[in-house]
């Protein structure tokens, strides 16, 4: 047995009754369906709009917190270039922590780790005013640029992170520059 759910409204700007109609085959479905028009009617926000359609439904309201002058274009490209053609064509409420890792994984091949890490940036940004939104119930995308590498791999397992390679403490610099200093004395 198919159920039929209905939504009517008044437009606003026209003053015309409007409505949609769906059928479902479950009365929870349609149920559900009735609740997220609720919603949008409410916060002015569709939940199954895709990322595309929220980004550009919010403009920059994103950035508000990111400083002008330095961050937003790096941030502003990579969700126009990177995220936006990765994951924009599915709805908000679909994005997981793994759907991102997965873009993550295909982006950390061909940039760098700036790139990379500007780029989820925006994500997180821009999926905070989802959250803001009652769109998700948390950000799938934060803590996404704390992975072990981000950046390109360049197919060496073995390449030691530079940090590893650092001096540990200034007294280890000290006996290596008198050792290199005596070493040249020895020499003349």
């Amino acid at each position: 047995m198919k159920h039929r759910a209905r939504a009517r409204w008044t437009d606003p700007a026209t003053n015309r009754r409007e409505d949609v109609s769906e059928s479902f085959d479950s009365a929870e479905a349609a149920h559900q369906w009735l609740e997220e028009k609720e919603l949008a009617a409410r916060t002015g926000v569709d939940p199954g709009q895709t990322l595309r359609e929220y980004v550009e439904a919010i403009g920059d309201r994103w950035s508000r917190s990111i400083d002008p002058t330095s961050t937003l274009d790096p941030y502003s490209a990579g969700l126009r270039l990177r995220v936006l053609p990765a994951v924009g064509h599915l709805p908000v409420g679909m994005l997981t922590a793994g759907l991102i890792d997965r873009a993550i994984d295909r982006w950390e091949v061909e940039f760098g780790s700036s790139t990379v890490k500007n780029t989820i940036s925006a994500l997180v940004l821009v999926l905070d005013e989802a959250v803001r939104d009652d769109l998700l119930a948390r950000n799938p995308a934060k803590n996404r640029a704390r992975r072990r590498t981000v950046g390109r791999s360049h197919g060496a397992a073995d390449v030691a992170n530079p940090r590893d390679l650092a001096l540990p403490d200034v007294a280890t610099l000290d006996r290596l520059v008198a050792s290199v200093v005596a070493e040249g004395r020895d020499e003349c």
